[in-house]
């Protein structure tokens, strides 16, 4: 993402469908909600910014 806050590039978008039709479309909520938790944790202990 860029710092505008919009992706650079429209070659991204098949990738970004791939992944939520792969992983994000077959996850429940509560599935989801575990994930993010996840992620902020790994977030904070590797200090990545957070992209969205």
């Amino acid at each position: 993402m860029s710092s505008r806050g919009s992706w650079g590039s429209r070659r991204s978008l098949p990738h970004l469908r791939a992944v939520r039709e792969l992983f994000v479309d077959v996850l429940t909520p509560d599935q989801l909600a575990v994930a993010g938790e996840i992620a902020a944790a790994l977030r904070t202990r590797v200090k990545v910014p957070r992209a969205l």
